[in-house]
């Protein structure tokens, strides 16, 4: 065998122990590259779903988005409204202080002239009290002398009532001494005229008067009213005792007196009178 061939046998077996390497190379990569696509497949289907979970979490959020601002431009569309009403009623507000202004400074001068009014009013209602009370005065003293008048006047009625009575009782006597002169014609003219003064001595002699009594009829604060008056011999003046039982109550000192009653003031107050309790000229 030449040398080469024998060269040549050597490349060929080194050329298939070179191509049988690569071939198991080949194999041992081709087998590295299957499962580096399936892992990568395998990321590229995760990713994938990733991508579509993110793609659709995105387009909610798109939505949500959308919708907050749809909501956001019809807040800021009624905010603008509002603003709008605002201003108006801002306006509105603003002529009205205007008006209410003039109305207060026309309202002003109204008072002041008011005040002015009521100051005269004032004045004049100073002057009208004034007046009422010297008018008042005037009446309490007319009152007064009224009162006096009529004390003297009750107490004229009394005498003349007294004085009817007693000529009524004078006229009695006169009838019961006719009698008597029928009675003694033969009797002397003497002892007749001794008589006849004497009765008249008689006649002229005071009366004693009985102590006046009566009752408590009205129980003023200051005041107190009685059923006894000039008839029954009280007069103004004169100082009666109120008595309950037993017991004293208090004085009065008469001030009115009327023909059948009469009122005084309180004294010598032991107690507070009472409607009923006892008065009396003596205790």
């Amino acid at each position: 065998m030449s040398t080469l061939t024998k060269t040549l046998a050597v490349l060929l077996s080194v050329s298939a122990i070179f191509l049988c390497g690569a071939v198991f190379i080949y194999v041992s990569k081709t087998n590295d590259v299957k499962a580096d696509y399936d892992q990568l497949k395998s990321d590229y289907k995760v990713l994938q779903d990733s991508k579509n979970v993110a793609v659709s979490s995105l387009n909610e959020q798109k939505m949500q988005m959308q919708q907050q601002i749809d909501k956001l431009k019809d807040k800021v569309s009624e905010l603008n409204q509002q603003k709008e009403q605002a201003m108006l009623d801002l306006k509105n507000a603003q002529n009205k202080a205007v008006k209410w202004q003039d109305r207060v400074n026309s309202l002003s001068g109204i008072v002041k002239d008011f005040e002015q009014t009521i100051s005269e009013m004032h004045a004049s209602l100073e002057s009208t009290r004034n007046m009422l009370q010297k008018e008042q005065e005037k009446t309490l003293k007319l009152s007064n002398m009224l009162n006096e008048k009529t004390t003297a006047l009750d107490e004229h009625i009394v005498m003349v009532q007294s004085l009817k009575a007693e000529k009524r009782r004078l006229k009695e006597q006169m009838a019961s001494m006719e009698k008597m002169f029928e009675q003694k014609e033969k009797a002397p003219q003497q002892a007749q005229a001794v008589t006849v003064v004497e009765d008249k001595a008689k006649a002229l002699e005071p009366r004693s008067y009985a102590p006046v009594t009566g009752l408590v009829s009205e129980v003023g604060e200051r005041l107190i009213s009685v059923s006894v008056g000039s008839s029954d011999g009280v007069k103004k003046g004169m100082k009666l005792h109120i008595t309950r039982g037993e017991s004293f109550v208090c004085d009065i000192e008469i001030t009115d007196v009327d023909v059948e009653k009469s009122a005084g003031v309180i004294k010598l107050k032991k107690s507070a009178p009472k409607v009923g309790d006892t008065v009396s000229t003596e205790l």
